[in-house]
């Protein structure tokens, strides 16, 4: 995902490159852009900092789920959990903007149709994701 995220970044700064503006300063679009780059990154790297379970006791018995993780993994868990479900939110409120500077730079009379268009492919993407997990998670 994060990848994708860097691919995308990298494709739309070279894509405004040639308009003579300054990056980050125009516009709302291009600052949140650039946070959501920044938090995809910034949870790549926490989940590499990710705090590890308890290891298993003496005799080889595995703890509880609520005594095998300890604070600090609780804590990690719930931060990745708001930054990642914050990171989506800008990154969708981001598409939807970036629809309305697209409808202005082809002066499109009729925003509204890409904006139902680029939310029912990333309905059936993101619906096709939760099935395929579902059905991986039931086996």
């Amino acid at each position: 995902a994060v990848l994708t995220v860097i691919a995308s970044f990298g494709l739309a700064v070279y894509g405004i490159s040639d308009q003579n503006k300054k990056h980050f300063t125009e516009d709302t679009h291009q600052l949140v852009g650039l946070i959501v780059f920044l938090l995809a990154v910034l949870q790549l790297l926490s989940g590499l900092c990710r705090p590890h379970l308890r290891k298993p006791t003496t005799n080889g018995e595995e703890h509880p789920i609520r005594l095998r993780k300890m604070k600090p993994r609780r804590l990690w868990e719930y931060k990745h959990r708001i930054v990642g479900v914050s990171t989506l939110a800008l990154a969708w409120w981001n598409c939807y903007s970036g629809i309305g500077l697209y409808a202005e730079r082809i002066e499109a009379e009729n925003e509204i149709v890409h904006t139902i268009t680029l939310f029912a492919i990333a309905g059936g993407i993101v619906g096709t994701v939760f099935v395929v997990y579902c059905i991986l998670r039931c086996t």
